[in-house]
């Protein structure tokens, strides 16, 4: 158990070094999106938005209305919350993309279905402007932290409902002989 909780940890911080941020999205000429990271600059077209998962107005710990999008792009996704400063800038590539302004929870490319769309999205699994060196140590580290919490919840389970042997004799005893002598017991009081 601790050993998964040591490699948990240890996939949280490498994930977490490898993060990068979002600094700026500004809108360009021609439906060209100017995305700004930690890292470099990138530009995004409508034609690269491969998904778009959508979760609506709920409070934070702060108590304000947050609003929070992931972008997939065939160049990593984008988290996009409500608070951003360029939450403005996010929400027209989206409205490129999906012209609805109340759209469903979750935008597909046209003409795939939810299965082939997540395939399609797979590779692209990590964060917008990740140099590509970082691409594989990321997904390692991910699938890392899905089997250390898989380990972790399985050795809670064993901790919360631990399995206990049962004993020889009531294995061979017989429900029948076990009714007459709790009865004989009864009869003797």
């Amino acid at each position: 158990m601790i050993a998964g909780i040591v490699l948990l940890a240890l996939c949280v911080l490498g994930i977490r070094c490898l993060n990068v941020e979002v600094k700026d999205i500004q809108v360009m000429d021609n439906g060209v999106y100017a995305v700004t990271t930690e890292k470099a600059t990138l530009d995004i077209l409508a034609q690269d938005v491969l998904r778009i998962e959508r979760t609506y107005s709920k409070a934070a710990l702060t108590g304000e209305l947050i609003e929070l999008e992931k972008i997939y792009t065939s160049k990593g996704f984008i988290y996009l919350s409500s608070s951003d400063p360029f939450a403005a800038s996010g929400k027209r590539l989206i409205a490129a993309v999906d012209p609805k302004p109340n759209g469903e929870d979750v935008w597909i490319l046209p003409g795939t279905t939810e299965n082939e769309n997540y395939q399609i999205i797979k590779p692209f699994d990590y964060a917008l402007g990740t140099p590509e060196r970082y691409i594989s140590i990321v997904g390692i580290l991910l699938k890392l932290q899905v089997f250390s919490l898989f380990v972790l919840s399985v050795s809670l389970l064993i901790l919360i409902l631990p399995i206990k042997p049962i004993p020889k004799k009531v294995l061979k005893a017989k429900p029948y002989a076990r009714k007459r002598e709790l009865s004989n017991q009864n009869m003797a009081k």
